[in-house]
């Protein structure tokens, strides 16, 4: 099975093939035949798209940033303008609902996004924008540009001060979004493991002959981009299944 993170792989194991928590599928009057925790751990990167940045000079930054040297300062180094900060903390899950089960059953996706006890997702975000900022206001290389911060509040947060850290955290309840990165619903771990799906081949626990082999089975968020490890994991897929059959 290769599907997605949060659509397909979930609920094609929940009610075509009866896996998936075993509370969960009771409930829903769905027979059980493997009680695994699909679903119940869902990772996600989250983005901020609320700082505009104003200049009077036509340019296009983007594009210069996909030099030699920057692409090898992110691939040996993790360094560089190409990096994202360190993985979220807050975790989600996903369920299945019975809202109209004649027309079937529907994901629902509960990314708990900023819920984290110590606000450690918050902060990180904060020092995220005040590190933009500061490279906006201190640095040559945008002061080349002219470039600045377009200081217009955001609505509904326009009563706390701006930069201060409670008119961020205000923004970011309202602009804050998905980067579709999510990953770890089928879980990969050891057999001991209790929040483990797949084994280390992408077996499922518990079935013969299925394995999944898509971002649902990285076992924890990544800081980079999801994209290169889901290729890696369909890559490592294929040569796991030609091996078994004789064939590589």
């Amino acid at each position: 099975m290769s599907a997605i993170t949060i659509g397909i792989t979930p609920r094609n194991r929940a009610v075509n093939d009866r896996i998936g928590p075993k509370e969960h599928l009771s409930h829903l009057r769905i027979p059980l035949l493997v009680d695994l925790p699909i679903g119940q751990t869902l990772y996600d990167h989250i983005g901020f798209p609320g700082l505009i940045l104003n200049t009077n000079i036509a340019t296009e930054v983007v594009t210069k940033l996909l030099n030699t040297k920057d692409l090898t300062n992110w691939y040996k180094h993790t360094t560089g303008p190409l990096t994202s900060l360190d993985g979220f903390k807050a975790l989600g899950y996903i369920n299945i609902n019975s809202s109209n089960e004649k027309k079937g059953y529907r994901m629902i996706h509960y990314g708990n996004y900023f819920t984290d006890p110590e606000e450690q997702d918050t902060k990180t975000l904060i020092a995220g924008i005040r590190l933009i900022i500061k490279l906006i206001e201190g640095s040559e290389a945008f002061k080349k540009y002219n470039t600045h911060l377009e200081r217009k509040l955001f609505l509904g947060c326009e009563h706390f001060e701006f930069d201060s850290d409670d008119y961020w955290k205000c923004a970011l309840q309202f602009m804050a979004t998905t980067l579709y990165h999510q990953t770890s619903t089928c879980k990969m771990g050891p057999a001991d493991d209790s929040t483990s799906v797949v084994n280390h081949e992408l077996r499922v626990y518990g079935i013969g002959n299925l394995r999944v082999a898509d971002s649902s089975i990285i076992p924890v968020t990544l800081s980079a981009h999801t994209s290169a490890p889901t290729i890696m994991v369909g890559e490592k897929a294929s040569d796991l299944i030609k091996k078994f059959w004789g064939v590589l």
